[in-house]
């Protein structure tokens, strides 16, 4: 919304594409993670799924998110009925719940890295969870040179981070 009413240069969103009040840049996906403390028992696991998670504790992204629609319909296609212990919203509060044992977060595999490895382990989550997200200008207005600077670094650091791939704008 501050990107619309052009507070706001640029911005990365998570929201529909199908948006018109704000020109789409670029998009972008991840691979949802499951993020738990080290010492829970399936922290070792190579993947985890819905079946696995049956029963396990989850904070979970808030039920308006976009993440929030793709897990319920995975967990509905394995016949499973997750139990969610709370909503979250960012992901890095999702996390700091995980790392403090409420239960384990789904999020995107970029924000558990912000914590240390004795505090969080993240195990990726299969079947592939979209995390989608786009960066956004206001419409009609070209970038300042500040923020195309901005743009190019931040290209340059999602692309190195190994978990963050570019999309068409018609996701």
């Amino acid at each position: 919304d501050l990107v619309s009413a052009r507070q706001f240069d640029l911005g990365f969103a998570q929201m529909p594409v199908t948006r018109r009040d704000v020109a789409v840049l670029r998009s972008y996906r991840m691979a949802c993670v499951c993020a738990m403390r080290p010492d829970h028992p399936l922290a070792t696991r190579q993947s985890l799924g819905p079946r696995d998670l049956e029963n396990e504790p989850l904070v979970a992204l808030a039920h308006h998110t976009i993440t929030w629609t793709h897990l319920m319909q995975h967990f509905q296609a394995a016949n499973v009925t997750p139990h969610i212990a709370v909503e979250s919203q960012p992901s890095y509060a999702a996390c700091g719940l995980a790392a403090q044992g409420v239960g384990m977060a789904i999020v995107d595999p970029l924000t558990p890295r912000g914590f240390a490895s004795d505090r969080l382990v993240a195990v990726p989550f299969e079947p592939l969870l979209p995390f989608d997200f786009h960066l956004i200008a206001p419409l009609d207005m070209p970038l300042s040179r500040t923020a195309a600077a901005f743009e190019k670094r931040a290209e340059k650091f999602l692309a190195s981070t190994g978990v963050v791939h570019r999309l068409d704008h018609n996701i």
